[in-house]
């Protein structure tokens, strides 16, 4: 594929059409309803405009020497409607990036984290970017629910500098220091590395605090 392949790639993720309501409501319905029949979820009420208050109740659970959080979350449609929209561009990425990657157009490895989307869009509803996260893999979706972009991932994977890592970090090592994401440790056993690196990130946080 040459270059203006890749061009086209990127513009259809960043100008990403998103269904409309009608051509969506019956799988969420569905979706919604598999989820409700298997104990895992109960909607209390859908709104009728967007902004009315949703009431979602999860199953009971037992959280382990803590306090559990409440199992009633309170959302809206408009909430929903842009988590939908950027799950959606999320996963029209990830598809898009492994394209790159075939065509020999993304350098290094690719991880994707495509059928995962749901998990940065969750993280974020809770968060804001004052709090601080690592990660040990697979890190193209909460980059960009840290407020990275398409264009931002697609040019690391090329090796651009316009890139999340100027180009030389590639798809396990993107970062985004303004909004406290402090990047991904691709390496086999990296997940214990990436426990002692928040452990002295939190350290120095208090120190400079102090």
């Amino acid at each position: 594929m040459h270059k203006t392949g890749a061009r086209s790639l990127l513009r259809g993720v960043s100008s990403l059409p998103i269904a409309t309501g009608v051509q969506l409501c019956a799988p969420i319905a569905g979706a919604v309803a598999a989820l409700g029949s298997g104990g895992n979820l109960t909607i209390k009420g859908f709104a009728s405009t967007a902004d009315e208050k949703i009431v979602v109740k999860c199953s009971p659970f037992r959280p382990h020497r803590l306090e559990p959080p409440s199992q009633e979350v309170e959302t809206s449609g408009s909430e929903l409607w842009e988590m939908l929209k950027t799950m959606t561009r999320m996963r029209r990425m990830e598809l898009s990036a492994d394209m790159l990657y075939k065509s020999k157009l993304a350098r290094g490895f690719l991880h994707l984290a495509d059928g995962q989307e749901a998990i940065p869009c969750g993280m974020e509803a809770a968060l804001t970017f004052q709090d601080s996260m690592i990660q040990s893999y697979r890190t193209h979706l909460t980059y960009m629910g840290r407020g990275g972009t398409v264009k931002e991932v697609a040019a690391e994977l090329m090796g651009r500098y316009t890139g999340a890592a100027k180009g030389i970090g590639g798809s396990m090592h993107l970062y985004k220091k303004e909004n406290n994401f402090y990047g991904g440790a691709g390496i086999v056993g990296e997940q214990v590395r990436a426990v002692s690196v928040s452990i002295g990130g939190h350290a120095a946080f208090k120190t400079v605090e102090l």
